[in-house]
């Protein structure tokens, strides 16, 4: 989700008015400029994209569906959708570790998952998370991770989560490695789009080839190889002559 979609800045206010009146109309009920306030004090923190999918999910309810939601109403789908979705981006988490792990940049098709694995520590530390610590671990990422959620994204996250190896090829002055996309990848596109050193993230992944560390070594390996084996051809062919 776009940090621009957040309630809290002033140019959605309109916008926010304007789906709350007829959200007032749709329910016969008249709704004031001052009722509007505070409905906006309390769900300016949300992103308007969350808030215009729980309007959704209330009116397609059999039973609180028939009345207008109050500031409550919001609050719960809103908190109660985010603690789901924490689940299921530790899911996400757990299941690229496992076929992906640490060594490899990797971006994710969810632009909370990377400001919350920042705030704890990079993606290589993930992968140096002792298994009794695992469980404690869980819990604080998805206590970050809905606390995300609820504000929304206020500042840059990384556009790309840097793993072991690329941390090696840049200390050593080495071409950078492109990321590993985990998910959909249009959406990994979008998280790239709005991250921080985007640019850079593009180049690696439109780059032809980018030799790692490894396959550079391996590279002067076979020149050598090559370069002693015409020695010894030249050599062979003096003795001949």
């Amino acid at each position: 989700m776009e940090p621009s979609e957040e309630i809290g800045y002033e140019e959605n206010f309109a916008q926010f008015t304007k789906m709350l009146m007829a959200l007032g109309e749709y329910y016969h009920r008249g709704i004031s400029p001052m009722v509007v306030d505070f409905y906006w004090q309390a769900l300016r923190g949300y992103p308007l994209s969350e808030i215009k999918r729980v309007i959704g999910v209330h009116l397609t309810h059999t039973e609180s569906g028939v009345y207008l939601p109050k500031v409550a109403d919001f609050i719960r789908l809103l908190d109660g959708g985010h603690k789901d979705n924490a689940a299921l981006a530790w899911t996400k988490l757990e299941e690229a570790l496992k076929h992906v792990g640490t060594y490899q940049d990797i971006v994710f098709d969810d632009p909370y998952l990377h400001a919350v694995i920042r705030d704890m520590g990079g993606w290589i530390h993930f992968g140096e998370i002792t298994l009794d610590k695992w469980p404690f671990v869980g819990n604080d990422f998805r206590a970050r991770y809905t606390a995300y959620r609820s504000r929304g994204l206020t500042g840059l996250y990384p556009a790309s989560l840097r793993g072991r190896s690329n941390g090696e090829n840049w200390s050593a002055s080495f071409p950078l490695d492109p990321p590993v996309l985990w998910g959909d990848r249009a959406l990994c596109l979008q998280v790239i789009t709005h991250g921080e050193k985007a640019e850079q993230v593009f180049a690696l992944l439109n780059a032809q080839s980018v030799p790692s560390v490894t396959q550079k070594k391996v590279d002067k390996i076979a020149w050598m190889d090559s370069n002693e084996k015409s020695q010894k051809e030249k050599e062979d062919e003096y003795v001949v002559s």
